[in-house]
């Protein structure tokens, strides 16, 4: 019996003509018989089995590709069938018209962009299939499918829902930190750009006045303490109404590195956790996992290493525990990566605006570019010791 390789079957279930990612050579040949053609990937040292049309892409003895690329003139190649279902017509369909078909045969997708920021629909359990906009006309075309074995999959970011509500733009402050030591550390989020930039002026002039306090003035394939370029600044849409959001992100491990990505803003735990299971369903070749953190708006989080969500101390032996107390745990080299459970961390702060915490009023008044002021007043009760940035002066302990 022929061979038949369906289009359909190839999107929906990752199969062609019985073969899936991560099949090896001999079953594969079995299967489809000698390749139409064999060629060798130079930029990848990959080689590539072609079948017709259809391409096979083998890291060592496995298959971790199946690929379509050209879905123009369809061949099946000799001794085997084609059922080209919705690419039967004249031309691909683009991208609204295979999500209609999709949603019309109830197949389960992911809308999203991959690391080339092109348009993916990801359909679970199936193939990847890979859309590009054409700048004269708008029309998003389907250009490709690939089907990806989990273990070398690329990631991909899925779309996020449609507000529920009014959203304006928030300005997140986040120090960069070598990805050989640890991820980026969110600093705070801004509701202005001013805010955020005198926020970010009274950090460099804090650690400036004294390095030796600065958590993270050593880090790996990195010159020591603090340099402007490691502030940044970058802007998310989030929840108009809301004083306090819930950041969420995604950290990917792969190479001794690890990589944060900041990806939305919300203004409940259920809807960061909702983003976190539909970012958690991505399927990447680098083990990876969504984090939530809970920022007040414009006010500075603790830079401290244990305040980080996801903290793990390694000198603890067995099921550290974050302050709140949950279970965490760190993925080990070629072990699968569990996301630890998201904590809420009681960091010291400072508002922008104004805050009684703990023994000091903080209050920063934002002028963009040239640094805040800080006025401070002793309270009554007495003040701990200073574990995060509180503002731009040094301030004693005791009570003035």
């Amino acid at each position: 019996m022929s061979p038949v390789f369906s289009i359909r079957a190839l999107v929906v279930e990752g199969q062609l003509a019985g073969v899936r990612a991560g099949d090896d050579r001999d079953s594969i040949r079995a299967r489809l018989g000698l390749p139409d053609g064999q060629r060798v990937d130079a930029l990848d040292d990959l080689k590539v089995w072609r079948y017709g049309s259809f391409e096979i892409f083998f890291n060592g003895d496995v298959a971790d590709t199946l690929a379509l690329d050209s879905l123009g003139d369809l061949e099946a190649g000799p001794g085997r069938e084609l059922e080209a279902w919705v690419l039967g017509g004249p031309g691909a369909p683009d991208r609204d018209e295979v999500v209609d078909r999709l949603v019309a045969e109830q197949v389960p997708f992911v809308a999203g962009r991959d690391r080339q920021n092109r348009r993916v629909l990801q359909v679970r359990g199936g193939a990847r299939l890979l859309f590009e906009r054409d700048e004269d006309t708008g029309i998003e075309s389907w250009r490709a499918i690939k089907v990806f074995d989990p273990a070398y999959a690329p990631g991909f970011t899925p779309d996020l829902a449609p507000p529920t509500g009014p959203t304006l733009d928030r300005f997140l402050l986040v120090r960069r930190i070598s990805a050989y030591t640890a991820a980026h550390v969110l600093l705070g989020v801004f509701s202005t750009a001013s805010l955020a930039d005198a926020a970010r002026a009274a950090y460099l002039e804090r650690y400036a006045a004294d390095p030796a306090s600065d958590p993270w003035r050593e880090q790996a394939y990195k010159d020591d303490g603090l340099v402007e370029d490691d502030l940044v600044v970058t802007c998310l849409s989030g929840p108009a109404e809301a004083v306090e959001v819930f950041v969420v992100s995604d950290d990917s491990e792969g190479f001794g590195q690890i990589i944060r990505t900041f990806d939305s803003l919300h203004d409940s735990e259920v809807a960061a956790d909702a983003r976190i299971a539909v970012l958690d369903d991505v399927e990447s070749m680098f083990p990876h996992y969504a984090l939530r953190q809970r920022a007040r708006l414009d006010v500075l989080l603790s830079n401290a290493e244990e305040a980080q969500p996801g903290f793990y101390d390694d000198s603890e032996p067995k099921s550290p525990k974050s302050p709140s107390g949950s279970e965490r745990t760190r993925p080990l080299d070629g072990a699968p990566v569990v996301r630890p459970r998201p904590m809420h961390i009681a960091s010291p702060t400072v508002n922008a605006s104004s805050a009684d915490r703990e023994g000091f009023t903080v209050e920063l008044a934002a002028k963009p570019r040239s640094g805040p002021q800080c006025r401070l007043r002793a309270s009554s009760s007495p003040a701990p010791p200073i574990c995060c940035i509180q503002c731009s002066h040094s301030h004693e302990r005791s009570a003035q």
